[in-house]
C-alpha cells in the first residue's frame, strides 16, 4: 500500500503510516464542473477513490478522512473540514476568530476535557496552527486528543490525533511532521 496522501484543494501532501486502515466513506463529495483542476478532491492513499458532487462552497463540514490502526480504533487521525461561512452564530474571518469559536464549542461539549483553555501556535509544513490538547470520554475510558486548527481555502481544517494515553499519542503526532502544504 501507498501512504502518500494528496489534497488537491488544500494543497496538502502527506505521507501516512501504511500500517492502518483508511476511511474515507464519511467525506463530503465535491464537483469536477466547479473546480475541474482539483479533481479529485484527494488523490488517495490505499484503494478507494471517491468521485465529487458538490462544489465547496455548498459544503458545511466534512470528515476527509480517519486513519486507524485496525486492532484499535481510539489511536487515530483524522482530518476534517468546515466551511468557514456557515458557521452559525459565528462571524469567522480568520484563524484567531476559528480558534475563539472552536474553544466554545469545545467548552460546550460535555464529552470532551480541555487540559486548558490556552492554546499555542505551531507551524506545520509551513502553514500556522493553532494546538488544544484534551480529552475525549467514551463508555468505559478517556481517549487523549491534540487538536490542530487552521483555515485553508476558507474552511477550517482540523487534525485531531487520538490516542489511549499521552505516550500513544506521540505516533500520531510524529506524522505531522510529514505534512505538508
Amino acid at each position: 500500500m501507498d501512504g502518500s496522501y494528496e489534497n488537491k484543494f488544500f494543497g496538502i501532501d502527506w505521507e501516512l503510516p501504511t500500517d492502518c486502515q483508511y476511511d474515507d466513506t464519511l467525506a463530503q463529495q465535491w464537483t469536477k464542473s466547479s473546480y475541474p483542476e482539483m479533481y479529485p478532491l484527494a488523490e488517495k492513499v490505499y484503494d478507494m477513490k471517491q468521485r465529487i458532487k458538490m462544489p465547496p462552497e455548498q459544503v458545511k463540514e466534512s470528515i476527509i478522512f480517519k486513519l486507524f490502526k485496525s486492532q484499535n480504533q481510539n489511536s487515530s487521525i483524522v482530518l476534517y473540514a468546515e466551511n468557514i461561512s456557515t458557521i452559525k452564530g459565528a462571524q469567522v474571518s480568520n484563524l484567531d476568530d476559528y480558534m475563539q469559536q472552536a474553544l466554545k464549542e469545545a467548552k460546550e461539549n460535555k464529552q470532551i476535557a480541555l487540559d486548558s483553555e490556552d492554546y499555542e501556535s505551531e507551524r506545520i509544513g509551513g502553514t500556522k496552527f493553532y494546538k488544544l490538547t484534551g480529552q475525549i470520554k467514551v463508555p468505559n475510558q478517556v481517549i487523549v486528543q491534540h487538536y490542530y486548527f487552521t483555515i485553508i481555502n476558507n474552511f477550517g481544517l482540523t487534525v485531531i490525533l487520538s490516542a489511549n494515553d499521552n505516550a500513544g499519542i506521540a505516533k500520531p503526532e510524529e506524522k505531522l511532521e510529514t505534512l505538508s502544504f
